[in-house]
């Protein structure tokens, strides 16, 4: 619970957003596709609702300083741990869940990953 309340408001809205988006893709990947196709889209998005959620609270930790190697050091150990995290869990889906759609995991992943750098982007930090 500590590491939710470590997350800057900012994520966590674009966390929400993200949710919506997602949920919409994979109601239209359940008629299109059927009912796996959807799970698959949700879990590859999952994989980086994880990573964010994990790396968050490292890449805003210098958040407010005015040394920009600090803010660039903390950035590239969250794109890290968020990469990492991306990685372990695709890979435990992979061997673990045998039901699944691989195309629709990487549409999942795609569609998360897209939105929510686009969401990032637009944040200003101060």
């Amino acid at each position: 619970m500590a590491l939710l309340k470590s997350i800057p408001s900012e994520v966590i809205d674009m966390m929400k957003k993200l949710l919506i988006i997602v949920l919409v893709v994979a109601l239209i990947v359940f008629f299109i596709a059927g009912f796996t196709a959807a799970i698959s889209v949700v879990l590859g998005a999952m994989c980086v609702t994880l990573g964010i959620i994990f790396s968050a609270p490292i890449a805003y930790k210098a958040k407010g300083t005015v040394a920009a190697s600090k803010v660039v050091t903390d950035a590239l150990k969250g794109e890290l741990v968020k990469i990492l995290t991306i990685v372990v869990s695709l890979a435990g889906i992979f061997i673990f869940i045998t039901a699944i759609v691989p195309i629709f995991i990487i549409l999942g992943l795609a569609i998360a990953a897209i939105f929510s750098g686009i969401a990032i982007s637009k944040v200003d930090i101060k």
